[in-house]
């Protein structure tokens, strides 16, 4: 085929006078792009356990959310995370009273959070966009909810929470 074909180019070049061919001839063929597009990117935090102690909270300091402590963390970042969302995400057990707060061993007791000075709902997610170096002050408030404060004199309270960072 591939002979016939340059034969006929061959002679057709040769023939300038006469009749013009109309005859077209197409040739196609498809064309497959394939690939696998992988982020080598990953985002670590500066320890593995995160410990925030209130100690003694006198239940006259717990007047709104004035006694915040800081959630002490880095995040750095490494490889390839641009046109990445690095997200940071607080997941623990909610409050059943209510559902803005993470819920402690005490009934009434919860643990308001903040991201920078602004609430942070249990599971919202915070989205950093492509710049780790942008990664909030995240603090945490304990609150006296609809509890009998007569009952919470020495009281020890805790919960526990994840703080997670992932790509999306």
């Amino acid at each position: 085929m591939m002979y016939r074909m340059f034969l006929f180019i061959l002679l057709s070049s040769v023939t300038i006078i006469g009749r013009a061919d109309t005859r077209k001839l197409n040739f196609s063929t498809g064309i497959n792009i394939s690939g696998t597009v992988i982020s080598t990117g990953a985002c670590s935090f500066n320890k593995t356990e995160l410990d925030i102690n209130f100690g003694d909270v006198y239940i006259a300091d717990l007047v709104g959310d004035s006694n915040r402590k800081d959630i002490g963390y880095t995040l750095s970042c490494t490889g390839d995370y641009a046109y990445s969302d690095i997200q940071l995400h607080i997941s623990g057990t909610v409050s059943s009273s209510d559902r803005s707060l993470l819920a402690t061993n005490v009934p009434g007791v919860g643990i308001k959070l903040f991201r920078d000075n602004i609430q942070l709902k249990p599971d919202e997610i915070i989205s950093l966009g492509d710049d780790p170096s942008i990664a909030p002050k995240l603090r945490a408030a304990v609150v006296i909810g609809d509890a009998d404060v007569s009952k919470l004199n020495g009281v020890r309270f805790f919960t526990s929470a994840t703080l997670t960072v992932a790509f999306n």
